[in-house]
């Protein structure tokens, strides 16, 4: 309860004493979403399809690495839109200048970039991950989609099930 851990400080030259040691408080984490301005008023002439639902879950691919001197872990970004065209798979490592908070602050931003691509806003966005929730979240303020987080996705799952995760 003292936040606080059992630890042996040495006072002077050779005495010690057993007392508990203060655990510091974690710095806050502050996480950085931000979007293209242009990308932005792009999104705004993009017809809003009230009807179009997308299944969107990021994940680290387990057993996956990168193929170079120094390997990295794969992550990928699915997106099942239920207009029907082909799952959206992108797969991913992390950049050692931004790292992993990096990559996931990059995430809306390439939803974002799928939504021009795919030329429709979907009415909704269902999610599995709480923190994709969050990071996402600030989308809404510039698109009237509905977000929902959900313990599972039934598209998603399929997707993987089927072994459509193989696909680049």
């Amino acid at each position: 309860g003292e936040k606080a851990l059992f630890a042996r400080v040495e006072l002077a030259d050779g005495k010690w004493e057993d007392r508990p040691l203060t655990i510091p408080d974690p710095p806050p984490i502050v996480e950085r979403v931000s979007f293209s301005s242009q990308d932005i008023a792009r999104s705004k002439d993009v017809p809003f399809v009230k009807d179009r639902v997308w299944q969107v879950d990021f994940c680290l691919v387990p057993q996956m690495m990168t193929a170079e001197k120094r390997p990295r872990s794969v992550y990928q970004l699915s997106v099942v839109d239920s207009a029907g065209p082909a799952p959206f798979i992108q797969r991913l490592s992390i950049n050692p200048e931004d790292g992993l908070k990096g990559l996931w602050e990059s995430v809306p931003a390439r939803i974002l970039k799928l939504m021009l691509e795919r030329g429709a806003v979907p009415g909704e966005i269902k999610l599995r991950s709480g923190r994709l929730f969050r990071l996402v979240r600030p989308l809404t303020m510039e698109l009237p989609f509905k977000l929902s987080l959900h313990d599972s996705l039934s598209g998603i799952e399929e997707l993987f099930r089927n072994g459509r995760d193989n696909m680049v």
